[in-house]
């Protein structure tokens, strides 16, 4: 039962799997009776309190955050750093002050780190409890019911949300369309703090960032760029907005589908008790109970993510001003070089230990080496190894289905997961880095993987195919919030479909349809 929660939740599915494939676990022997007792009560105690202990992560995380981006303003305003230990031994006052920071960062923000796992497992179980009595209860169309039940209503979709509707401020503005209409994306910050008519836009903007910059893809990796320090692919975001709403749903429709799911579900088992069967109205009272545990795990499962990513931003801040101070004493050739590095190394740079041909040495190395990984061979959903690891590491593509091709070769199906219901047909525009992506209304996004950082190129987007993905993965979550048809778990798909392709999304039954191939150039 477990095993086949956990492969729904990370969408870990062998690729041509049955139904009722599952993987085989190799476990050790079975705990002693004493020991699952234990863990089982444990668990049971984690569970009861689990609202409780993600009040008080929230509470931490939000007072850490504070804290910290005191001490930024501060280090923007030149304002002194009391001197530490190693400074006063000799060492990079610097580098030792920016260590010294990320360490008490660590000690503060990590107390509760476990709160957000502990919450995936029951909401794990929560979905997949929910899943399978729909399948049981209501027919043959429940992934889709389901799916309606859960759209809407987080807190992921909030950034895209906002920036519509600056978009619709702007619209509404002949004065502010134009101006954004015709500035480049890279050139708008500083076109509108130069015009004091634009005051009001700009002060739009800027609370917007304050709040959502760290918000961007790849959020968790500390190396990546976001729109803090690089808003223009933001700017290009708006701007699209600005000059057309895009197709994407709104908060009134994401309600919509959300209630007529519900509709529909309470009038299914009701009609069971109705036609002689009392199961009905206790299968209707079990069925609210887990949608509603379900539905209050996404959102915490969302708003602890959304204060993660927050928390790694200022790590990102930390090691950005790391690199900098090191690459002006000429340790490093340039501030990126710092993330080639492990933190004991910077540590024993902080400290002297290091030369600068060593360190440069260590980094050109890894550096090789990342590229040799960036040109090899991209890796598979699914890994199946046996026998000891190899380096490099040799691996085999496990074989994908093709695409359904009707006689004729009228048109292509790919059939993956349905992951938020609705129908919609547009130019396939396909996204492999959403920080350069082309204006996105009206269109199909076709992508390997997405995150909530995609929210800003989502919003005007019609509908969305992903390569990977799950039920439960931030793909299928954000875009039920948007309200945007999806399908995920599509392997492959990347491989056949391009740019200017008309596609067909449903979200409903998981197919993706193409229905025209653009004409080479």
């Amino acid at each position: 039962l477990a095993s086949g929660f956990l492969e729904a939740m990370m969408g870990a599915r062998r690729p041509g799997a049955r139904a009722d494939e599952h993987a085989v676990l190799e476990v050790a022997p079975p705990a002693p009776p004493r020991i699952r007792l234990a863990m089982t009560a444990r668990l049971f105690h984690r569970m009861l309190r689990l609202e409780s202990d993600t009040a008080r992560f929230q509470r931490r995380l939000a007072t850490v955050l504070a804290r910290h981006r005191v001490v930024a303003a501060r280090g923007q305003a030149g304002g002194p750093r009391a001197p530490s230990a190693a400074a006063a031994r000799g060492a990079s006052p610097a580098p030792a002050a920016a260590l010294a920071e990320f360490d008490a960062l660590c000690r503060e923000a990590l107390r509760d780190w476990q709160t957000p796992i502990v919450n995936d497992l029951f909401l794990m179980f929560a979905h997949g409890a929910l899943r399978r009595t729909a399948s049981a209860w209501l027919g043959s169309d429940s992934p889709a019911l389901v799916n309606g039940l859960l759209a809407g209503g987080g807190i992921s979709a909030r950034p895209g949300q906002e920036l519509v509707g600056i978009g619709a401020a702007i619209r509404a503005r002949a004065d502010w369309s134009a101006v954004v209409r015709r500035t480049p994306p890279e050139e708008l910050l500083e076109r509108l703090a130069g015009d004091p008519a634009l005051a009001p836009l700009k002060a739009r903007i800027d609370a917007y960032l304050e709040t959502w910059a760290d918000r961007a893809p790849r959020e968790l990796q500390l190396e990546r760029r976001t729109f803090r320090e690089d808003p223009t692919a933001l700017l290009a975001a708006l701007r699209t907005l600005a000059i057309e709403p895009g197709a994407g749903g709104s908060e009134r429709a994401t309600a919509d589908i959300a209630t007529t799911a519900r509709r529909e579900v309470a009038r299914r088992l009701r009609g069971q008790a109705l036609a002689g069967r009392p199961a009905g109205a206790v299968r209707l009272a079990v069925f609210t109970v887990l949608l509603r545990l379900t539905r209050r795990g996404i959102r915490r499962r969302e708003e602890m993510r959304l204060l993660r990513g927050q928390v790694f931003g200022v790590g990102r801040r930390i090691f950005r001003d790391l690199g900098a101070s090191l690459t002006a004493s000429g340790m490093l050739a340039e501030a990126g070089d710092v993330h080639y590095l492990e933190l004991s190394e910077l540590r024993e740079i902080a400290l002297g230990a290091w030369s600068v041909g060593e360190a440069r040495s260590v980094v050109g190395a890894r550096r090789a080496r990342y590229a040799a990984y960036a040109a090899g061979p991209r890796l598979p959903n699914r890994l199946e190894t046996r026998g000891p690891a190899a380096d490099p590491l040799q691996i085999v593509p496990p074989a994908t289905a093709p695409p359904d091709v009707p006689a004729g070769g009228a048109a292509r199906t790919w059939r993956g997961i349905g992951a938020a219901v609705g129908r919609a047909r547009g130019e396939c525009l396909v996204v492999l880095e959403p920080t350069v992506a082309p204006p996105t209304a009206g269109r199909i996004i076709a992508a390997r993987s997405t995150d909530p950082g995609w929210v800003p190129i989502l919003v005007g987007a019609a509908g969305l195919a992903v390569e990977q993905g799950s039920l439960l993965s931030h793909s299928a979550i954000v875009a039920r919030e948007l309200g945007i048809p999806t399908v995920v778990g599509l392997p492959g798909l990347l491989d056949d479909v391009r740019d200017g392709d008309v596609l067909e999304v449903d979200g409903s039954s998981g197919e993706v349809r193409l229905q025209q191939r653009v004409t080479a150039a």
